[in-house]
């Protein structure tokens, strides 16, 4: 294997693991939002079951 071809397979593992940090930062901020969602929508149910 040449030199350059090492550095390419080097890279493209690199990209990998920092595509797979990325999506895994993604799929835990999605849960985080979801379960803010949940909450709001919970404590507004509280507020009109109070309310009426």
């Amino acid at each position: 294997m040449e030199n350059n071809e090492i550095r390419n397979l080097d890279i493209q593992g690199n990209c990998t693991y920092i595509i797979s940090l990325i999506e895994t930062s993604k799929s835990s901020t999605l849960k985080a939002i979801n379960s803010e969602l949940i909450i709001l929508y919970w404590k507004i149910g509280e507020y009109i079951q109070k309310i009426f």
